[in-house]
């Protein structure tokens, strides 16, 4: 759900010395800017990333260490059910993952500002104009001050793709860190059903999420943790359950831009792969 972490941005529309919380509407350039360097930010790091995954009723469990290509992931596994790979498949993980690089060498970075998902781009700050938001409460949140607002679709916004539709039934709070003006959290939810074609072609029953970041050095956030949820029935009678929780740790610098050499001959994600 790349996307809703995407939207997350929306609440960030001043200053972090105001005596109270700014409207939404006036700290949002600020923001959306911050959010935009915190994901170039990311991409200079090299971090650990464990996905547990329950997918209608079976459980799995694997970690891996992620760095960046011209600005796209890499993330080689380091282990299966919380047991470290063993030398073969930590070998063949390495090979494919400078099998990866080397293509990803050949590409241009992506842009900043924007995600992608299903073949679609969505620019954060189109995903900022999807949602209304209230005034901001204040609260300790790590021992931080921040701000958070209440944020609900907006109905006059187009919503053209199956993923926006999900956007006009959710609704929840952004916190966003009143001396960084950078995004802290996101909590949304859908408060009614979204049905495709009359739900004959599929219907989201339920759908959450919660992500969380961390402060990694003065003004710059990065992912803690995310959880995602997700119910629904897909032609009339197939049922879809997913819950899915990543959480990040180990963010360290990288000295030198991976590439397919560098990969393959100092294997970066085998250095420092800790399992939590």
């Amino acid at each position: 759900m790349v996307l809703l972490v995407g939207l997350a941005t929306a609440a960030c529309q001043g200053s972090a010395r105001s005596p109270s919380p700014p409207t939404a509407k006036a700290i949002r350039p600020e923001v959306l800017r911050n959010f935009t360097a915190d994901e170039a930010a990311l991409r200079l790091y090299h971090h650990q990333e464990r996905i547990i995954l329950v997918k209608d009723g079976s459980r799995s469990e694997r970690t891996v260490h992620v760095f960046y290509v011209h600005g796209r992931a890499v993330a080689p596994e380091v282990a299966l059910g919380g047991k470290p790979l063993g030398p073969r498949a930590l070998a063949n993980q390495q090979r494919a993952a400078a099998q990866r690089a080397a293509q990803l060498a050949r590409r241009k970075p992506p842009p900043l500002g924007a995600v992608e998902f299903h073949g679609h781009s969505y620019s954060f700050k189109k995903l900022a104009e999807d949602f209304h938001y209230g005034p901001a409460k204040v609260v300790q949140w790590h021992g931080r001050t921040t701000w958070v607002y209440p944020a609900w679709p907006n109905p006059n916004v187009p919503h053209p793709t199956r993923a926006e539709q999900v956007l006009l039934a959710s609704r929840g709070r952004v916190w966003i860190d009143a001396r960084d003006l950078h995004l802290v959290r996101v909590q949304m939810h859908t408060f009614r059903p979204v049905k495709y074609f009359g739900g004959i072609l599929a219907t989201v029953h339920h759908a959450t999420l919660d992500l969380e970041l961390q402060r990694i050095a003065p003004g710059v956030w990065v992912p803690q943790r995310i959880a995602f949820r997700l119910q629904a029935t897909i032609l009339l009678f197939k049922t879809f359950d997913e819950a899915k929780v990543e959480t990040y740790w180990g963010f360290h610098r990288a000295a030198t831009a991976p590439n397919a050499a560098h990969v393959d001959s100092a294997g970066p994600f085998s250095r420092g792969a800790t399992l939590q």
